[in-house]
Protein backbone atom coordinates (compact mmCIF):
# COMPACT_ATOMS: atom_id res chain seq x y z
CA UNK A 1 0.00 0.00 0.00
CA UNK A 2 1.33 3.18 -0.60
CA UNK A 3 1.85 5.99 1.63
CA UNK A 4 2.38 9.77 2.04
CA UNK A 5 0.55 9.56 -1.64
CA UNK A 6 0.77 13.52 -2.62
CA UNK A 7 -2.09 15.21 -4.55
CA UNK A 8 -0.95 17.88 -7.44
CA UNK A 9 -1.66 21.16 -6.56
CA UNK A 10 -4.09 23.33 -8.83
CA UNK A 11 -1.77 25.21 -11.26
CA UNK A 12 -3.24 28.14 -10.41
CA UNK A 13 -2.98 28.17 -6.16
CA UNK A 14 -0.69 30.05 -4.45
CA UNK A 15 1.56 27.61 -2.13
CA UNK A 16 0.97 29.89 0.95
CA UNK A 17 -1.46 33.24 0.20
CA UNK A 18 -0.50 36.30 1.00
CA UNK A 19 -1.94 40.02 1.39
CA UNK A 20 -0.66 41.47 -1.38
CA UNK A 21 -1.84 38.41 -3.61
CA UNK A 22 -5.42 39.19 -2.08
CA UNK A 23 -4.95 42.73 -2.90
CA UNK A 24 -4.17 42.08 -6.13
CA UNK A 25 -7.10 40.25 -6.91
CA UNK A 26 -9.27 42.93 -5.55
CA UNK A 27 -8.15 44.90 -8.17
CA UNK A 28 -8.17 42.21 -10.80
CA UNK A 29 -11.69 41.18 -10.05
CA UNK A 30 -12.51 45.56 -9.09
CA UNK A 31 -12.92 47.18 -6.47
CA UNK A 32 -16.38 48.70 -7.42
CA UNK A 33 -17.82 45.06 -8.10
CA UNK A 34 -15.68 42.33 -6.01
CA UNK A 35 -17.05 39.92 -3.19
CA UNK A 36 -14.99 37.89 -0.69
CA UNK A 37 -16.32 34.97 -2.73
CA UNK A 38 -14.93 36.44 -6.25
CA UNK A 39 -11.85 36.96 -4.69
CA UNK A 40 -11.50 33.46 -3.38
CA UNK A 41 -12.52 32.41 -6.76
CA UNK A 42 -9.88 34.12 -8.45
CA UNK A 43 -6.75 32.35 -5.70
CA UNK A 44 -8.85 29.16 -5.81
CA UNK A 45 -8.99 29.43 -2.43
CA UNK A 46 -12.00 29.16 0.19
CA UNK A 47 -14.15 31.99 1.41
CA UNK A 48 -12.99 31.11 4.83
CA UNK A 49 -8.95 31.80 4.04
CA UNK A 50 -9.59 34.72 3.15
CA UNK A 51 -10.99 35.67 6.26
CA UNK A 52 -8.04 34.14 8.48
CA UNK A 53 -6.50 37.31 6.54
CA UNK A 54 -9.16 40.14 6.79
CA UNK A 55 -12.09 41.18 9.29
CA UNK A 56 -14.51 42.32 6.51
CA UNK A 57 -14.93 43.15 2.80
CA UNK A 58 -15.12 46.81 3.89
CA UNK A 59 -11.57 46.13 5.36
CA UNK A 60 -10.26 44.52 2.20
CA UNK A 61 -11.92 47.36 0.22
CA UNK A 62 -9.46 50.10 2.30
CA UNK A 63 -6.57 48.46 1.98
CA UNK A 64 -6.65 47.72 -1.78
CA UNK A 65 -7.50 51.36 -2.55
CA UNK A 66 -4.93 52.78 0.04
CA UNK A 67 -2.46 50.62 -1.76
CA UNK A 68 -3.41 52.09 -5.10
CA UNK A 69 -3.33 55.68 -3.74
CA UNK A 70 0.26 55.14 -2.14
CA UNK A 71 1.46 55.09 -5.85
CA UNK A 72 0.37 59.14 -6.62
CA UNK A 73 3.13 60.91 -6.24
CA UNK A 74 2.48 63.75 -3.54
CA UNK A 75 5.54 65.68 -2.99
CA UNK A 76 6.63 68.34 -5.60
CA UNK A 77 9.36 70.86 -5.52
CA UNK A 78 8.63 72.97 -2.42
CA UNK A 79 9.08 75.95 -4.95
CA UNK A 80 6.03 74.79 -6.75
CA UNK A 81 3.14 77.56 -6.02
CA UNK A 82 0.13 76.35 -3.66
CA UNK A 83 -2.80 76.17 -6.29
CA UNK A 84 -0.07 74.36 -8.84
CA UNK A 85 0.82 71.71 -6.29
CA UNK A 86 -2.61 70.55 -5.72
CA UNK A 87 -3.63 70.69 -9.48
CA UNK A 88 -0.15 68.42 -10.15
CA UNK A 89 -1.68 66.05 -7.05
CA UNK A 90 -5.36 65.80 -8.40
CA UNK A 91 -4.03 64.92 -11.84
CA UNK A 92 -2.27 61.98 -10.28
CA UNK A 93 -5.37 61.30 -8.59
CA UNK A 94 -7.89 61.78 -11.33
CA UNK A 95 -5.45 59.57 -13.42
CA UNK A 96 -5.47 56.68 -11.22
CA UNK A 97 -9.15 57.40 -10.07
CA UNK A 98 -10.32 57.05 -13.76
CA UNK A 99 -8.63 53.47 -14.35
CA UNK A 100 -9.99 52.36 -11.24
CA UNK A 101 -14.20 52.48 -10.24
CA UNK A 102 -14.65 52.55 -7.28
CA UNK A 103 -11.68 54.35 -6.40
CA UNK A 104 -14.14 57.64 -6.31
CA UNK A 105 -16.06 57.20 -4.20
CA UNK A 106 -14.08 55.60 -1.76
CA UNK A 107 -11.56 58.68 -1.52
CA UNK A 108 -15.07 60.86 -1.23
CA UNK A 109 -16.90 58.88 1.81
CA UNK A 110 -14.31 56.29 3.18
CA UNK A 111 -14.08 54.36 5.19
CA UNK A 112 -10.22 54.96 5.40
CA UNK A 113 -7.50 52.90 6.19
CA UNK A 114 -4.90 54.80 8.12
CA UNK A 115 -2.77 54.50 5.33
CA UNK A 116 -4.95 56.88 3.29
CA UNK A 117 -5.15 59.35 5.85
CA UNK A 118 -1.29 59.72 5.53
CA UNK A 119 -2.32 61.26 2.10
CA UNK A 120 -4.53 63.40 3.36
CA UNK A 121 -2.23 64.53 5.93
CA UNK A 122 0.77 65.12 3.57
CA UNK A 123 -1.43 66.88 1.04
CA UNK A 124 -2.35 69.09 3.92
CA UNK A 125 1.26 69.70 5.07
CA UNK A 126 2.27 70.48 1.68
CA UNK A 127 -0.38 73.20 1.28
CA UNK A 128 1.13 74.90 4.46
CA UNK A 129 5.06 74.36 3.48
CA UNK A 130 3.34 77.00 0.92
CA UNK A 131 1.25 78.70 2.89
CA UNK A 132 3.16 79.44 5.83
CA UNK A 133 0.57 81.43 7.97
CA UNK A 134 -2.23 79.21 7.30
CA UNK A 135 -3.02 76.41 9.80
CA UNK A 136 -4.26 72.59 8.82
CA UNK A 137 -7.85 73.68 9.07
CA UNK A 138 -7.63 76.08 6.63
CA UNK A 139 -5.07 73.70 4.45
CA UNK A 140 -7.67 70.60 4.50
CA UNK A 141 -10.44 73.00 3.18
CA UNK A 142 -8.37 74.13 0.16
CA UNK A 143 -7.02 70.39 -0.44
CA UNK A 144 -9.79 69.07 0.02
CA UNK A 145 -11.87 71.88 -2.47
CA UNK A 146 -9.61 69.87 -5.01
CA UNK A 147 -10.00 66.71 -4.13
CA UNK A 148 -13.86 66.99 -3.82
CA UNK A 149 -13.80 68.66 -7.37
CA UNK A 150 -11.70 66.64 -9.16
CA UNK A 151 -13.32 63.13 -7.72
CA UNK A 152 -16.60 64.08 -8.14
CA UNK A 153 -16.42 65.67 -11.98
CA UNK A 154 -13.65 64.80 -13.44
CA UNK A 155 -13.06 60.93 -13.41
CA UNK A 156 -15.92 60.18 -15.85
CA UNK A 157 -15.13 58.47 -18.66
CA UNK A 158 -14.78 60.98 -21.91
CA UNK A 159 -13.89 63.62 -19.06
CA UNK A 160 -11.17 65.74 -20.70
CA UNK A 161 -7.50 65.64 -19.06
CA UNK A 162 -7.00 69.38 -18.49
CA UNK A 163 -10.87 70.26 -17.60
CA UNK A 164 -9.97 69.50 -13.82
CA UNK A 165 -6.62 71.89 -14.15
CA UNK A 166 -8.55 74.93 -15.43
CA UNK A 167 -11.18 74.45 -13.16
CA UNK A 168 -8.99 74.10 -10.10
CA UNK A 169 -6.75 76.76 -11.36
CA UNK A 170 -10.10 79.27 -11.29
CA UNK A 171 -11.74 78.07 -8.15
CA UNK A 172 -9.29 77.61 -5.84
CA UNK A 173 -7.48 81.40 -5.84
CA UNK A 174 -11.22 82.36 -5.62
CA UNK A 175 -12.08 80.17 -3.00
CA UNK A 176 -8.29 81.45 -1.00
CA UNK A 177 -9.75 84.72 -1.23
CA UNK A 178 -13.11 84.52 -0.10
CA UNK A 179 -11.69 82.71 3.13
CA UNK A 180 -9.51 85.37 3.72
CA UNK A 181 -6.81 82.94 5.68
CA UNK A 182 -10.03 81.63 7.77
CA UNK A 183 -11.67 78.12 7.49
CA UNK A 184 -15.78 78.28 7.90
CA UNK A 185 -16.94 78.11 10.94
CA UNK A 186 -17.83 74.47 12.07
CA UNK A 187 -14.56 73.26 10.37
CA UNK A 188 -12.06 71.68 12.25
CA UNK A 189 -9.85 68.92 10.61
CA UNK A 190 -8.04 67.53 13.68
CA UNK A 191 -11.52 66.40 14.89
CA UNK A 192 -12.76 65.48 11.68
CA UNK A 193 -9.25 62.96 11.24
CA UNK A 194 -10.09 61.42 14.82
CA UNK A 195 -13.74 60.19 13.69
CA UNK A 196 -12.25 59.13 10.58
CA UNK A 197 -9.59 57.39 12.43
CA UNK A 198 -12.58 55.79 14.73
CA UNK A 199 -13.75 54.42 12.16
CA UNK A 200 -11.11 52.62 9.66
CA UNK A 201 -11.92 49.43 9.49
CA UNK A 202 -10.11 46.72 11.81
CA UNK A 203 -7.46 44.94 10.80
CA UNK A 204 -7.29 41.09 11.44
CA UNK A 205 -5.42 40.54 14.68
CA UNK A 206 -4.40 44.20 14.88
CA UNK A 207 -4.50 45.04 18.64
CA UNK A 208 -5.54 48.77 19.61
CA UNK A 209 -2.36 49.84 20.65
CA UNK A 210 -0.53 48.96 17.16
CA UNK A 211 -3.29 50.78 15.79
CA UNK A 212 -2.39 53.65 17.61
CA UNK A 213 1.53 54.14 16.82
CA UNK A 214 0.45 53.47 13.09
CA UNK A 215 -1.54 56.55 13.36
CA UNK A 216 1.36 58.89 15.26
CA UNK A 217 3.69 57.38 12.42
CA UNK A 218 1.30 58.20 9.47
CA UNK A 219 1.28 61.87 11.07
CA UNK A 220 4.93 62.74 11.13
CA UNK A 221 5.50 65.22 8.42
CA UNK A 222 8.57 63.22 7.09
CA UNK A 223 6.15 59.81 6.65
CA UNK A 224 6.62 58.30 3.44
CA UNK A 225 3.64 58.86 1.30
Amino acid sequence: MRQNQKHPKSAGRPARLTMPQILDAVETVGIDRFTVKAVADHLEVRDSTIYNYIESREQLRADTCARILARVPLRFDAAIFWVDYLIEVNRGLRDVAARTPGLADYYLHGPYALDSLTVFDTQIAEVMRRLPNVDETYAFVLASHATTTTMSFFVAPGTQEDTAATVLAETLPALHRALNGSAPAGVDWPALRASLVASTPRRAGAHPLQTERALDRSRRPDAPA
